[in-house]
């Protein structure tokens, strides 16, 4: 059986929509590296 793994950007008051408009204006190195090693973390555990 395969694990399904589910990564979402969120804001605090739980809004998911349109997150090119308040998300990425805060993007950083220190986000991005965060959210990569996220990534592997779950392709490697199968």
């Amino acid at each position: 059986m395969r694990r399904t793994v589910v990564s979402e950007f969120v804001t605090l008051d739980g809004v998911a929509e349109e997150p090119g408009k308040w998300s990425f204006p805060f993007w950083n190195g220190e986000i991005g590296k965060f959210k990569f090693d996220e990534l592997v973390r779950a392709t490697l555990s199968y």
